[in-house]
Formats: C-alpha cells, structure tokens, sequence
C-alpha cells in the first residue's frame, strides 16, 4: 500500500513549487548578441506576434519570422521551479508593456554557464510593466532551436544556427516541456 502511494504522487505530477523568478531590463542588441552562446534551447514563441503596434528596433534584424518577437524584448523574467519531474528554468521574453513574447527552456544541452552570466549589459529591474494581471502565455509551438548573430556593417541579424544540438535525454525533457502546454503540440513538433 505505502509503495502505491509513493509512486502515485509522482505519476500524477501534481506538485510543485511556486516559481522562483528575477527580472531584467535589456536591450534587443544585447539580447540577441547573447542568444548564440546558450547553444541549444527550447523556443516557445506566443500565439500572437503582431509586435503590438511598436517600430521595430534599430540595428536589428531577425532572418525568420518566427524570431520576431525576440526583437522586441526589453525585459527577462527568469523563472524556476520545481516539479515531480524535477527542476525546471526558463526565461520569458516581455516587450515593453510587459507582454510575454516567448519563452526559453533550459535543457541538459544548454551552455548553463551563458544560461548563468545573463548579458552583462542587462539590469535587475522590480519596475516591470504588468500586461494585463490575468494574461496567461500561449505559445505556437515549440522548437528546440539553436541561435546564431552575424553582425552586418552596423545591424545584427538574428537567425538559426542549424542543426541544434540535442541529447536523447534533452529530446525527452523538450517533449516533456512541451506536453505540459497542450497547445504546444499542435504547431511543428519538437525536432
């Protein structure tokens, strides 16, 4: 009896703990020059990628438009919890009325020390904007992606660096991350 109820506690998944998180203020420059250092990660961009009306930044530029929203952040919110599955970190991408555009996952292949040293030029901030309290974030599709930023005379240019690099286990924890978001798994599966 006791070891049913171990194990049920586990397969139900049901626990975890509240998500840890900091905030940071950055600029697209910044953030996207960093972006190639992380090596492998899962990408999770919003459902809604209209930019919100804002003039693209200037000096850069993103090669696929599913790196859109990256060029607008101005705000990391880097979150962690704990689950039945163990522990989790990810990163949210917010424009600069607090929207969430995206998220990134940390998997086993991730560089966790680039995931660490966040881009020097970014600031702890308390002073983020909240888009609307009860907005909750939907994502397309997940893609575990590997980025690359050339510079371009004066613009760098955002685009992926093919093919990520991805363990068996880091391919289970990205299947893992992407069937916790049902909606997830009806865009490009996680390659």
């Amino acid at each position: 009896m006791y070891g049913w109820f171990d194990t049920s506690l586990c397969i139900a998944r049901t626990w975890f703990a509240a998500p840890d998180e900091r905030c940071l203020r950055i600029t697209p420059a910044e953030f996207i020059q960093w972006l190639p250092l992380l090596g492998s990660v899962l990408y999770v961009p919003a459902r809604r990628q209209d930019g919100g009306g804002v003039q693209q930044p200037y000096g850069v530029l993103c090669e696929d438009p599913l790196l859109k929203p990256l060029l607008y952040t101005r705000y990391l919110r880097v979150r962690g919890n704990v689950s039945a599955d163990g522990p989790r970190e990810w990163i949210e991408c917010l424009d600069a009325r607090g929207e969430t555009l995206a998220q990134l996952h940390l998997l086993p292949d991730t560089d966790y020390l680039a995931w660490d040293n966040l881009p020097s030029g970014s600031t702890v901030t308390e002073n983020v904007p909240r888009h609307l309290a009860a907005y909750r974030f939907h994502g397309s599709a997940a893609h575990v992606m590997r980025f690359r930023c050339q510079s371009l005379a004066n613009i760098s240019c955002l685009g992926e660096a093919t093919p990520p690099r991805i363990s068996p286990l880091g391919r289970v924890i990205a299947h893992a991350i992407a069937g916790a978001h049902p909606l997830l798994m009806q865009g490009t599966p996680v390659t």
